[in-house]
C-alpha cells in the first residue's frame, strides 16, 4: 500500500509538474502566499477549518497536472500575472462546478 503523501509533498509536486509557483498554488487554494508558502516549506498543515476545502482544491489540481504531457506547463510562460490569476480562478471555478450529465445522473 502506497504511503500518502503529505500537504507539503502534494504542493511541491504540483509546483514541480505543472510548473507552478507558490502565488499559482495559493490563488487555487484560495489562501495567501505566505500561508500557503508555510505549508510548502515548513510542512504544516492547514488548520481543520480549512483541510477539507484545501484536500479538495489540490485533488483537483493534481488531476489537471497529471493531465499534461511531459514538458508542458498548466499555464504559458509568457502569461503575466494578472492573466495567471484569472486563468487560474477560471480553471478552478471549471472544477468546482463540474456536474455530471442529465443523461448520466441517477435522477
Amino acid at each position: 500500500m502506497a504511503k500518502e503523501l503529505s500537504i507539503c509533498e502534494r504542493i511541491n509536486k504540483c509546483m514541480g509538474l505543472g510548473k507552478l509557483s507558490v502565488g499559482d498554488i495559493a490563488v487555487w487554494l484560495g489562501r495567501p502566499s505566505p500561508t500557503v508558502r508555510t505549508w510548502q516549506y515548513w510542512g504544516r498543515t492547514p488548520s481543520l477549518i480549512f483541510l477539507e476545502d484545501v484536500e479538495r482544491r489540490l485533488t483537483l489540481l493534481e488531476h489537471r497536472v497529471r493531465q499534461l504531457a511531459k514538458g508542458q506547463r498548466l499555464l504559458p510562460y509568457e502569461t503575466s500575472q494578472k492573466a495567471r490569476r484569472a486563468l487560474l480562478k477560471d480553471m478552478l471555478d471549471a472544477d468546482l462546478n463540474r456536474r455530471v450529465s442529465r443523461k448520466n445522473s441517477a435522477a
